[in-house]
């Protein structure tokens, strides 16, 4: 019962960091892409965002 409350508090504060962090992701990516730059390492973390 102890590791269910503890893992429900745990998503309830990582959800919103996650999609934070998320969003921040996705603006530097459409940014890059605007100006052709390499935006290896941002979909990286976008597609390991989505799984």
């Amino acid at each position: 019962m102890y590791i269910e409350a503890v893992a429900i508090l745990a998503a309830l504060f990582l959800t919103p960091i996650l999609a934070v962090l998320f969003s921040f992701n996705l603006v530097a990516v459409i940014k890059k892409t605007h100006n052709n730059e390499k935006t290896t390492e941002n979909t990286f973390w976008i597609i390991f965002s989505f799984t």
